[in-house]
């Protein structure tokens, strides 16, 4: 009987140490998903004002002579009302160097969510209002508004935050529309090598703030954390939940080995190392279902990592997912963190069912 209950007690350690490997796994390939399709719009590093929000940028060439520095992008962004065919929306028009200007017409990228909202094609000629929203009566569009005349001339594909609500032009572009010749509201860092924060920092000076990707999300990297945290914190509840079957196995097993326990008692092992024994017992349990479970699971991730096995139909398929396969990532972190936590519950709970019973008792009985 106890055989059969250590039997279930490993195997309900090895399924969930598998599941919970698997489970971080799809986390961390569906967070790098993100992340990755964030960095074809984020720069490395941007630099933003700490009190207001267009400024000039004289420090701009000496930022460029910095050793690991590869881009400086000098960059403008308002709000704008988008006319075509009729169909009014509000977006966030973009001026940056990255966008070469045309002698005959002005060309935009028009994000690929405000494209299929208004069924925006290559070439269509679009209206930008460039007057705050809040002032903008779609119904009144009067000559005082800066009416701009552009041309769709490609489109930006990266995650619907952005596809929704830019459209980019080019920089004195924009800068006209606004009134602000000469002043940016952001300068766009790309690297080549690593470069601290904190050389930049000495270069601008402390009226502007050095913001990483990380910090350009903060509210979707702290979410990440978040969920991560709250995942672990349930696969500790399910291994303690589990670890019931490894409290009844040491129970029965510490019964039926009473006569032996008594024998040993009686040859002049002390309780303690009598204790330990089983103790070392539970341990053991827990770790060859732990191990078992993180092989097992690190194979099947290995496998969806390398070999998809899981499709979404998506990339080059019938689906309308942008990735072939579900995303995964194995890290080292997260194998080291399973295996932890699950050794550590299963020696809680040894310790908890040999504390339970009394060997003094146990070695009464036998004795009988």
């Amino acid at each position: 009987m106890a055989s059969n209950i250590s039997l279930v007690t490993l195997l309900s350690t090895a399924v969930c140490s598998a599941a919970m490997i698997i489970i971080l796994s799809v986390m961390n390939g569906m967070n790098s998903f993100v992340a990755e399709r964030f960095s074809y719009f984020d720069p490395d590093l941007k630099i933003e004002k700490v009190k207001g929000k267009y400024f000039n940028a004289e420090w701009l060439a000496e930022l460029s002579r910095i050793d690991g520095i590869s881009k400086v992008v000098p960059t403008i962004e308002t709000q704008a009302l988008l006319s075509f065919n009729g169909a009014t929306r509000v977006v966030v028009l973009k001026g940056t160097t990255e966008k070469p200007k045309n002698n005959f017409y002005t060309p935009v990228t028009v994000g690929n969510g405000i494209a299929s909202s208004l069924n925006i094609s290559k070439m269509s000629h679009l209206l930008l209002y460039t007057l705050p929203v809040s002032a903008i009566n779609p119904q009144e569009l009067g000559s005082g508004y800066n009416a701009l005349d552009v041309v769709a001339n490609d489109f930006l594909i990266t995650i619907p935050d952005y596809d929704n609500r830019y459209i980019i032009a080019p920089l004195e572009f924009v800068q006209n529309a606004t009134d602000k010749e000469s002043k940016y509201s952001a300068v766009e860092i790309f690297l080549n090598d690593n470069v601290k924060a904190a050389k930049i920092q000495q270069v601008i000076g402390s009226d502007f703030t050095v913001k990483n990707r990380q910090q350009q999300q903060d509210t979707l990297y702290h979410s990440m954390k978040m969920e991560k945290f709250i995942i672990i914190v349930i696969f500790v509840f399910v291994m303690l939940i589990s670890c019931f079957t490894l409290i009844a196995s040491l129970m029965l097993l510490i019964n039926d080995k009473k006569r032996d326990n008594f024998i040993l008692r009686s040859i002049g092992l002390t309780e303690t190392k009598v204790r330990s024994s089983f103790l070392l017992n539970g341990i053991f349990i827990t770790i060859f279902g732990t191990v078992s479970g993180l092989i097992a699971g690190i194979g099947i991730t290995l496998c969806q990592q390398f070999f998809g096995l899981v499709k979404l139909g998506g990339a080059g398929g019938e689906g309308k997912y942008i990735v072939e396969a579900y995303p995964v990532l194995l890290q080292l972190s997260d194998i080291f963190l399973v295996f932890c936590i699950s050794v550590a519950v299963g020696f809680f709970a040894s310790a908890v069912s040999i504390s339970a019973i009394s060997l003094r008792s146990v070695f009464k009985i036998a004795a009988k």
